[in-house]
Order: structure tokens, then sequence, then C-alpha cells
């Protein structure tokens, strides 16, 4: 399955002669920060004389995984991500969602017995994949399956700046219930 990304690589906004899709494997999603001049670079070397349409690979001596670089149209100069991703996003998403509850949940409730309230802190760093909605229904599906949920789950983006934390249940009340102090329905780093 192909995800693709709104966001863009950045460095090469304005560069190259057309909007391309740089395709990479799942694998390769925490590594590609890792290298974006070399990824750059790999890209503006292959850019020219490339068709319409045509899709050529792309190989790195020093990274540990190939690329796709595909010419979408001439029109603007952008690169956009897209990952190869294996399985089902939606079922993968919800399995790692519930083995989280699975790992965390058994361990909040010893703690809370004493009068402490259990939070859990679910991050993101999939915006490709996932969205507070979206994750909001697959906690939902695996707080029905729990005895002992938290008091409070909040969700953080990290992939985006300013990163982003959501309250989706305080106690009995769940996302849109919960009272938010600025009236947004979220918080942001650095601002309430």
């Amino acid at each position: 399955m192909r995800q693709s990304s709104d966001a863009c690589f950045r460095p090469l906004d304005g560069q190259l002669p057309g909007t391309f899709v740089l395709t990479f494997p799942e694998k390769a999603r925490g590594k590609f920060a890792t290298a974006p001049e070399e990824i750059a670079q790999l890209v503006l070397d292959a850019v020219d004389g490339l068709a319409v349409g045509e899709t050529i690979p792309l190989h790195s001596d020093t990274l540990a995984f190939d690329m796709q670089l595909h010419c979408r149209h001439k029109d603007h100069s952008r690169l956009v991500l897209v990952t190869e991703i294996g399985g089902d996003p939606i079922e993968r998403r919800d399995e790692r969602i519930r083995r989280a509850f699975e790992d965390k949940c058994p361990k909040l409730a010893t703690w809370s017995t004493d009068g402490y309230t259990s939070v859990l802190v679910l991050q993101s760093d999939d915006i490709q994949n996932s969205n507070v909605g979206i994750i909001f229904q697959t906690v939902k599906r695996a707080l029905a399956e729990r005895a002992d949920p938290p008091a409070i789950i909040v969700l953080v983006e990290t992939e985006v700046t300013p990163m982003y934390g959501w309250v989706l249940k305080e106690n009995e009340r769940l996302r849109d219930d919960v009272p938010q102090p600025n009236g947004l329905g979220y918080y942001t780093e650095g601002g309430f």
C-alpha cells in the first residue's frame, strides 16, 4: 500500500523542474531525516531529463534503502514524499494502540489505586496514516475492551511543529466533552 503525504520535502521547493514523487520504504521513515542533503542531491542529479510519467530508482551507497523518483508533471516545483507500507495501515494502527493499552493499563491501574491519577500518553509521528479523529475512534474501541482504563489519555502529534496535544479522555468524559482552557480542543507546544 502506498501512503502519500501532503508534506513536501521543503529543501527542494523552487529548485525542481516540476512536481516529483519520492517513494521510500517504510523501514526508512526514521532514517530519512538523517541524510536530507544526500537525498536532495540524489534527486537534483536525477530530475533533469526525467519525462512526465517516468519513474527511476535512486540508490545511495550510504543509505540502507533505495528509493523511487517519479515525475508527476512539469508544473510547480516540489517533491512529494510517499511511504511504501506493507499491510493494512488501519489494522496496524489499531494493533499498535491495542498493544499500548495492553502494556500500560495494568501498570497504570496498580498506581491509581492509592488515589493517584493515571495518565496514558500516546504519541503519533505518522501524520500520513493517522490524525486525532482516526486515533480517537481506535482509542474508543480499545477502551470498550478494557476493565482498567487510565483516568486520562493524551495524544501528542510529534511530526509537526509546533507539536499538538489532545486530551482524548478525562475520567468519564471523552474528547469533545473534555473542557479545554483555550477553547480550541487541542494544546500546542509552547502555547496553551
